[in-house]
């Protein structure tokens, strides 16, 4: 139980196979693994993991510049968009300020037209 290839409910054949398995991935295991008690199949052919692999990393590396240059893209059009938010803000702040200024003149402005416009009532009265 101790060590950490063989699992708690495998036999210790079967944590053989897995450390063999683990290896031979690696190139650290020169034998072959033991055919599993389940199935007819042969081992695999272990020449295959000691041949060195190729790979064309160009796709990869393109694929992260694309997505380094989109992150880079919506982290401006964020920066944007924070702005704007901002500015949208201090613009409503400022609007409010300029109503609570101009509510006592226009109350006042208000009372004397509603006065005008009475008295502008009454005198049309008296000429009828």
């Amino acid at each position: 139980m101790s060590d950490p290839d063989v699992q708690p409910d495998a036999s210790p054949d079967a944590g053989d196979d897995l450390r063999a398995a683990v290896f031979a991935g690696r190139g650290q295991s020169t034998q072959p693994p033991r055919p599993c008690k389940h199935c007819d199949q042969a081992p695999s052919d272990l020449s295959a993991a000691a041949t060195p692999l190729e790979v064309d990393l160009r796709a990869l590396q393109t694929a992260a510049s694309s997505a380094h240059t989109f992150i880079g893209a919506y982290r401006e059009l964020l920066s944007k968009h924070q702005q704007a938010v901002r500015a949208l803000i201090r613009a409503r702040r400022h609007n409010e300020e300029l109503h609570a200024q101009a509510r006592p003149p226009w109350d006042m402005a208000r009372a004397f037209v509603d006065f005008a416009q009475h008295h502008y009532d009454v005198s049309q009265e008296r000429v009828r």
